[in-house]
């Protein structure tokens, strides 16, 4: 296996940002969700949130997608969710990901585990915090290539 480093801090909310994660369900929520995540080969550093969303920070290897590991993790928490309380429950569309670097992982860390103090605080990082599916990455500008000449 390659020398790799890959660190993601993911976030995605409840359905309509429903306040469903209750200190009552929160546990459990949390329980499924890492389970979830370790036995797609992810490692788990922080998993926290708020009664309408959810913080994760994680690495897992290069052969793996973060897209199909929030496909799973969030798959299996919906199902368990709505088998165990016995409601429909499911989260909203979509997630946000950043990747942070070796020298950030303490601090994302730290972000994710006081999260209810942040939010108490309001010392929140609204872009880690709030985004829509219209949010479709960064718009900067790009190298150019033109095309090979034949």
């Amino acid at each position: 296996m390659p020398f790799w480093r890959l660190y993601y801090h993911i976030v995605w909310a409840t359905w309509r940002r429903a306040p469903f994660i209750t200190p009552e369900v929160e546990p459990t929520i949390h329980r499924i969700i890492g389970s979830k995540a370790i036995l797609e080969k992810a490692h788990v550093y922080a998993l926290n949130g708020m009664a309408d969303h959810i913080h994760l920070v994680v690495t897992i290897p290069p052969s793996h997608k973060v897209s199909s590991l929030m496909h799973r993790v969030k798959g299996a928490s919906s199902h368990f969710i709505s088998e165990r309380y016995g409601k429909a429950f499911k989260w909203q569309k979509g997630y946000g990901v950043l990747t942070v670097g070796p020298s950030g992982l303490e601090t994302a860390v730290a972000y994710v585990q006081n999260q209810k103090q942040h939010h108490a605080d309001g010392t929140i990082i609204n872009a880690l915090e709030y985004f829509t599916a219209d949010d479709i990455g960064p718009q900067l500008a790009t190298l150019s290539f033109d095309p090979p000449s034949e």
